[in-house]
């Protein structure tokens, strides 16, 4: 089975290909508690919403800006750029933060809540 490496992952936020180095996505699903008397005691589950968050980072190009970004945004994160393998999600962006070291590279984070569904091809 092949393994996916970093170097080949593509951040693409409304069809335009960020200079983006590094993306994270957490998918969480409720668990709702349905014990009933039949369960020996035992608390039982159903499997209830799913939310989502999603964190890109990487080295800010000069024609970033807060603009760029609309609010909700289509978010595709690809593991390959050969390839669909990866998430596509609405994303509704929560923050924005710029950073800059001394010596270093300036570098954007940004954060933001899945709303809607999110489509995942692994």
């Amino acid at each position: 089975m092949p393994y996916y490496i970093g170097k080949y992952a593509e951040i693409n936020i409304d069809g335009v290909i960020m200079p983006f180095d590094k993306w994270s996505i957490n998918i969480k699903k409720d668990a709702i508690e349905s014990t009933s008397f039949k369960s020996n005691g035992i608390r039982e589950f159903v499997s209830g919403q799913s939310s989502g968050d999603i964190t890109v980072s990487g080295f800010v190009d000069s024609t970033i800006s807060n603009s760029d970004f609309a609010n909700p945004a289509q978010i595709r994160l690809s593991m390959s750029a050969t390839d669909n393998n990866g998430f596509v999600a609405l994303v509704v962006i929560t923050n924005i933060s710029f950073e800059l070291e001394t010596r270093g590279p300036a570098r954007v984070n940004i954060t933001g809540t899945v709303t809607g569904e999110i489509t995942a091809t692994i």
